[in-house]
Parts: structure tokens; C-alpha cells; sequence
């Protein structure tokens, strides 16, 4: 990008003025304006222009002016061609020349992509709109495309400079959508761009717990998220990856003894990653590929929904190329699964922004079987919002303000409920009960279901400091993560029931998404090394921005109900005695028409405020 401080503002419009420029400026003379972005409530304009040779496009030649609203121009770029418009010429043709040439460079295309076909079959028929001087044309016959390709007269220049007239076609195969430039002879493809990033993988759907769950692997086809990882899950840099290797994660499985190799995964050059799963087959390396595809699969959904709620790169995300968005950068999340000496766990190691977060997935051993955590979804989860919290709370540059005891207990709470937030569906009840880690153990991982009722799961705040039995900080988080269970279910029926199916966007007009969106806000909102008070606080502080206060009470009810209410007291962060810890029932006083919901029965429903 060039700066230059010419003034053109006589010219009173922003097209004028930059087409001025560059023709007389920059010297190229033969131009069209492609889009004009001009906003009177943002400080700059932006023109973009195709430079054309005889009016026919030159395809990679483009010019872009950047002026202030004072008709200054601040900056511009260009890759125009700079030889002689006379130096290159389209050469005089006839119809049936063209259709033949095309015919021929369709078959050397679909060589290319592996999809071939034979020119007997492809028809060409030109159309009656030009373009400029160019010819356009429909073309049918090409098996693997979804409708009429199009195609017309084209140049094009090579990385040298190079100018030379090309065919261009824009095909669509309903998995790629590709514009392709070829040679006149059809010998030679100059030129491939794909506008939709397809991968293919064999995995478990976020929103299942686990492969039995969901009935086996099932195919996702190009399931990121382009406004998150727009280069797709597998560019790294300027390389395209062919194996579960990418700008967001890299997964592995450690090798065997008997390969010289380090390292094993999945390799695909054509980013096709099908597998399948054999539940029968008790050794875990029968189904090897299957699991790190599933473990790349997972992190990388995770990644772009976790974007989308605002963890992105100024917040600290994990990244390899942060593309000069903010954020430090060069942290992929590196993941190992099957790791051999992780037996009956997973762990994650956070560190704080521009280093490396690592996910390792041990084998779960059940009655002398062994399990693959990377087919459950649930553990996965967990993991990798680990990950999300530890950058979150206290700022990406200090990844080490979840280490007291509340802390970190919130910090195993975040991850459960995120793991059983994508499970949820729009017509739950609230009877509905949950559990963690099912895949192994059918009573999951933890001693009590998430549930709202307290026969079913009797911890509160309190319970957790009057029993050194649920001091660990996997116990405190079952307390965190119900609390928040039954926030959103007071914020659904705050909100009639209404839901998203669709919970990759962050929507705050549904319960499921809204509650997710305060939950990522709330952790940017408190100090390091929070208590439940301060995540009280925080949600509250949240929902006051998102909403105007509209579900204040609606969470308050929710951490009193659990004894987080308004009179709860933490005096240090240290395991206290209990005189250090008050649980409270109350709520403040604007929301004192919902204290008979503090006990209200799980079955009828949370119904707002007392009439």
C-alpha cells in the first residue's frame, strides 16, 4: 500500500477524483470502476477499479484509491499491467474456433480437478451480451457442475509481467465454485481460484456428546465458519496443509514402535479426511485416523463459534496468523490424541497470549477396556475451553488468573457448561438433567448430573466449604456450571422459550445463544482470580450492557437459588473455615418478586416474576 498526499478535490467526487489519479498518476489509461465504498458516517472512501486492454478485462489487475473526505488521497495500491496496449492482442477468431478452444480447455481442466470428462459432450453456445469487447458464452455438458458454466474472452498476466489472452470459466460443482483461467490451445491452466473452502470430515457433530451418541462418524462437509477462519482449517501461512493441520490447530497421535515417525496423522490432497469408526475393535489404533480427525474437527468448530461470541484476536484466540487483526499470534492449539501416558484424563495448558495452547486426550479404561477420548465430544469441550477462559479472565497477556480455589472451579464450571450448552435443545424441559463425559462411564465424569432439582443434585455453595470431600476444584465447578444452568433456564422462559438452533450465532435475541454471549462477556468483566460473587457480579455487569438489566433478576434468582444470593460473603481466596464463607438465599430488593421462584418445582417451569 502506497501513501501519497495528492490533492484531486476539485474534482468533487470520490470516483472522479481517483479515476483522475490513476489515470494520470499512475498512467494506466484504459480502466472501469468495479465498486465505490463511500459511507458518510466513516471518515474514508474507497475506489476500486479492473484495469481492461482493447475493453477486455485484464483479470489480475487491480487498482484501489483510498481517499479522506476531503478529497485527499491517502493511500492506493495497483498491480496494473504497465506494457504497450498494442503489444498484446486477442487474435481474430471464429465462432467455431472458440467454441473449440474452450472445448479443449475444459477437458484439460477437469483433468486437472480430477473429474474428467470427453469434449463430444460439452456444448457451446455464445450469448448475445458482450462484455466490452469481450464474448461471453453458456457452456453445458460439464457433468459435474450445477448448470450452464459461463465463460468469455479474458487477459491475464503472470508473476513476471507477462500479458496473454485467456479463457476464463466460472463453474460451479455445488462443493466448489470455481473461476478458472486457461490457455487458448486449452494445453495450460493458468490460473485456479475457489471460492468456496471445501473440506470434508468424518466426525462426531458438535451438539452430540459422544460417537455412540450420535450414532457413529458423520460427514461434515466444509463446516467452518468463514467470517472466523476465512482461509479455512488447514492453511498454515502461504501453505496449504494436507494432513489435520492448520492455522487454528495441529492434532497427531504419537507413533507406534514400529514406524520411524514421531508424529502420525491423517494425509488428504484433496483435504477429504473420511474415516470410519469400529466400535467393536477393543484397540484403540484401529481407530487412530478417525480420532484425530474428530480432535481437529472439534477444536476447529470450537475455534469459529467461540469467534463469533468474541474471543478472536484482539481477545487473545488461539491462532497460528492473526492475519494483522490484533493478538500476538503464533499460538495454535497443538493436540495429541491417544497419549499414551494420560491414562483416565485430559488436560489442557493454557499459557497467555502468542504461545502455544496444548490439548492432550488420554485412553479411558473401563472394566479392562480402553476408551478414545477423541470420539467424545463432551471431554473435547472441556479442553478447549480451557483454553477460552484462561485468556479471557485477566487479559490474554496473564493466563494465570484462575488458580484459587473459586477460580478454579469456575474455570472447570465454563468448561462443563459449554461441553453441555451445545446439547441443548429448544424443547427441553426443566426436568431435563445432564451429564459430562458419558462416552466411557454412563454416569459421566462428575458425582451429579446437572440438574435443577436438589434432589438430584444437592450442591450449593456452601456445601462445597462445609465438606473437604467437595474442595476439589472439579466438585466446586459442578456448583458453577448448574448455577448457570439454571440462569439460562430462568433467561428461557424469561424469553418465552425462545431458541436457536443455529447456536453458531451469537443471536441475543434467543435464550441459548444470548446466555452463552453474557457468559464470554462476563469473563472479560471480572478482576483475576474471581469468586462466585465476583462471576455473580460480572454476569449481572453483562446482561446490563447486552440488554439494559432486562435479566437482572432472572440470574440473581438463579445464584440464589444455589446460594450466591445477595447477602453471600467470600473473604479470601485461601480454603477457608466456614466462617469465612456466607451462602445467601436473599435477593436484592428490585428483584423481591421472584423470590417464591427460588423454590419453586423444576417441573412447572421458571415463569418470571409473581403476579
Amino acid at each position: 500500500m502506497h501513501k501519497y498526499n495528492g490533492n484531486y478535490a476539485h474534482l468533487k467526487k470520490p470516483e472522479a477524483i481517483a479515476k483522475a489519479f490513476v489515470q494520470q498518476r499512475l498512467q494506466v489509461a484504459e480502466v472501469d470502476i468495479s465498486s465505490c465504498v463511500s459511507d458518510a458516517g466513516r471518515p474514508f472512501d474507497h475506489v476500486y477499479f479492473q484495469q481492461r486492454m482493447q475493453d477486455i478485462e485484464i483479470v489480475n489487475a487491480d487498482i484501489a484509491v483510498h481517499l479522506n473526505k476531503k478529497g485527499v488521497i491517502i493511500a492506493h495500491s495497483s498491480n496494473a499491467y504497465k506494457g504497450h496496449a498494442s503489444s498484446v492482442r486477442w487474435p481474430e477468431l471464429s465462432i467455431r474456433d472458440m467454441i473449440i478452444q474452450q472445448q479443449e480447455a475444459l477437458v484439460k481442466f477437469s483433468d486437472h480437478i480430477h473429474r474428467p470428462i470427453t469434449r463430444e459432450r460439452i456444448g457451446v453456445r455464445r450469448l448475445p451480451i458482450m462484455d466490452g469487447n469481450a464474448a461471453t458464452f453458456e457452456v453445458t455438458g460439464v457433468l459435474y457442475a450445477f448448470g450452464a458454466v459461463r465463460s468469455k474472452q479474458v487477459y491475464i498476466q503472470s508473476n513476471h509481467g507477462v500479458l496473454q489472452p485467456a479463457w476464463e470459466f466460472v463453474i460451479n460443482t455445488g462443493i466448489n465454485y470455481f473461476k478458472a483461467h486457461l490457455s487458448l490451445d486449452g494445453k495450460r491452466v493458468l490460473n485456479v481460484i475457489d471460492w468456496a473452502w471445501t473440506a470434508s470430515y468424518s466426525a462426531v457433530p458438535v451438539g452430540f456428546s459422544h460417537v455412540v451418541e450420535s450414532g457413529g462418524l458423520r460427514l461434515m462437509t466444509s463446516p467452518h465458519l468463514p467470517d472466523a477462519s476465512h482461509r479455512g482449517w488447514h492453511r498454515a501461512g502461504r501453505e496449504e496443509k494436507q494432513t489435520t493441520m492448520g492455522n487454528n490447530a495441529v492434532v497427531t497421535i504419537d507413533a507406534d514402535e514400529a514406524t520411524n515417525q514421531r508424529r502420525l496423522a491423517p494425509i488428504s490432497t484433496t483435504q477429504d479426511f473420511r474415516f470410519t469408526y469400529d466400535g467393536r475393535d477393543p484397540d484403540p489404533r484401529a481407530n487412530a485416523m478417525a480420532s484425530i480427525t474428530n480432535v481437529f474437527y472439534v477444536i476447529n468448530m470450537m475455534h469459529d463459534i467461540f469467534y463469533r461470541y468474541g474471543f478472536n484476536e484482539p481477545a487473545g484466540n488461539y491462532q497460528q496468523n492473526n492475519f494483522k487483526r490484533g493478538g500476538l499470534g503464533g499460538d495454535a492449539i497443538v493436540a495429541e490424541s491417544q497419549v499414551g501416558w494420560e491414562e483416565d484424563n485430559a488436560f489442557f495448558i493454557a499459557r497467555e497470549d502468542g504461545v502455544n495452547g496444548l490439548l492432550g486426550l488420554g485412553l479411558y479404561t473401563v472394566n479392562g477396556r480402553k476408551y478414545d477420548l477423541g470420539f467424545d465430544n463432551d471431554v473435547i469441550i472441556h479442553e478447549v475451553t480451557h483454553g477460552l477462559s484462561s485468556r479471557l479472565v485477566g487479559g490474554p497477556a496473564k493466563a494465570d488468573c484462575l488458580n484459587a480455589p473459586d477460580s478454579r472451579g469456575m474455570g472447570e464450571g465454563w468448561s462443563d457448561f459449554v461441553a453441555i450448552w451445545t446439547r441443548m435443545k429448544g424443547d427441553d424441559r426443566d426436568d431435563r438433567e445432564f451429564r459430562v463425559g458419558t462416552y466411557a462411564t454412563p454416569d459421566g465424569l462428575r458425582d451429579y448430573p446437572y440438574a435443577l432439582d436438589k434432589h438430584r443434585n444437592p450442591l450449593t455453595y456452601g456445601s462445597i466449604y462445609r465438606d473437604k470431600q467437595w474442595q476439589d476444584e472439579h466438585d466446586i465447578g459442578i456448583v458453577w456450571a448448574n448455577i448457570l444452568y439454571q440462569m439460562y433456564r430462568n433467561i428461557y422462559h424469561a424469553m418465552d422459550g425462545r431458541f436457536s438452533t443455529d447456536f453458531t450465532t451469537a443471536s441475543i435475541e434467543h435464550s441459548n445463544t444470548y446466555t452463552m454471549q453474557i457468559i464470554i462477556d462476563s469473563m472479560q468483566l471480572m478482576p483475576c482470580n474471581p469468586t462466585f460473587i465476583h462471576g455473580r457480579d460480572a454476569l449481572i455487569a453483562a446482561d446490563a450492557e447486552r440488554s439494559d438489566g432486562k435479566y437482572k433478576c432472572e440470574i440473581y434468582t438463579a445464584f440464589a437459588k444455589w446460594g450466591v444470593g445477595a447477602k453471600a460473603k467470600r473473604r479470601k481466596f485461601t480454603l477457608p473455615l466456614m466462617s469465612k464463607l456466607v451462602e445467601s438465599n436473599s435477593l436484592p430488593r428490585d428483584c423481591k418478586d421472584y423470590a417464591h421462584l427460588i423454590h419453586a418445582p423444576t417441573t412447572g417451569g421458571f415463569r418470571g416474576r409473581k403476579k
